[in-house]
């Protein structure tokens, strides 16, 4: 919605056009939440947003899998009836489907990751690349990728508009997914409302991305020996480890860059609503967090 009200002129913005783009919102939110159903069953999460996730609960149980499944099947049955009759149906269909596809290719290799390491303590699983490739299948495509085609579509606009500017996206993608990292390894559990299991469950995140790349041989060691397990003394030398790399300073690198390179590209940008559209997405994504440093 917001893509779309930032792209679309405000005249052609009627009840019948903002009624198909929320039908469409809710489609790709049904995509989503199944995405996050998974994604709770595969990490053992017993909680998330302060509330039991959906399979602990006692009526659910294996139930899940098929919840998922019937998830995933009204949004296309939510796309069918909403936005059939639109020019552009076929490549909304699309991208949908993609989504599902994408993620779970994401979700898959995350799991993988993880359990590879796991089983080897190859340290070399937890680097910038293995980080970017689950980024680019788990983060990108549903969340910066699909919204915005989607809108370009059903405002009818050029979709070069988004691939003239893939690379932006790409870095909101990598922001996010290490936006994600930083929520699970120093968030408030009152605004995260999710507790931590990233480190215990030995995930490559942008967080041991970086110790690949700015930590000492001693500290790869560490991290090698202590990450990927669930006891509180092994916990504790990982966190003692990204707070001496200045792990919270280099995030806000991370998101001054994506500042900067939004500005860079909003001045090249000739489409004034892809314009605000890129300053949308930097308003209401690119937030001041409070961690627990």
């Amino acid at each position: 919605m917001d893509c779309y009200t930032a792209l679309e002129s405000p005249e052609k913005q009627t009840c019948d056009s903002l009624k198909m783009a929320t039908m469409l919102s809710w489609a790709f939110e049904h995509a989503g939440t199944s995405t996050i159903i998974v994604d709770d069953v595969m990490d053992e999460s017993v909680e998330r947003w302060k509330k039991p996730t959906w399979h602990t609960l006692p009526q659910v149980g294996m139930r899940v899998a098929l919840d998922v499944n019937l998830i995933r099947m009204g949004a296309f049955a939510i796309l069918r009836r909403y936005l059939n009759n639109h020019p552009n149906y076929k490549h909304f269909h699309n991208l949908l489907a993609e989504i599902i596809h994408q993620t779970s290719l994401g979700q898959a290799l995350d799991v993988a990751t993880s359990g590879l390491f796991r089983k080897t303590r190859d340290i070399s699983l937890l680097s910038f690349d293995g980080f970017y490739a689950i980024t680019k299948y788990k983060a990108d495509f549903i969340i910066y990728t699909a919204p915005i085609l989607s809108a370009i579509y059903l405002a009818e606009l050029d979709p070069n508009l988004y691939f003239d500017s893939v690379r932006l996206f790409r870095s909101f993608s990598i922001y996010r997914q290490a936006q994600n990292d930083m929520w699970d390894a120093f968030g408030h559990y009152a605004n995260y409302g999710k507790v931590s299991s990233d480190i215990a469950n030995g995930q490559c995140t942008w967080i041991t991305s970086m110790v690949l790349i700015h930590g000492s041989e001693k500290q790869k060691e560490l991290l090698q020996e202590n990450y990927g397990r669930a006891e509180i003394s092994c916990r504790n030398v990982c966190y003692r480890i990204f707070e001496e790399l200045d792990v919270l300073g280099k995030y806000v690198e991370l998101k001054e860059d994506l500042v900067r390179s939004c500005a860079e590209r909003i001045s090249e940008v000739s489409h004034p609503g892809f314009a605000r559209m890129i300053n949308t997405l930097l308003e209401h994504y690119v937030v001041q967090e409070d961690f627990l440093l």
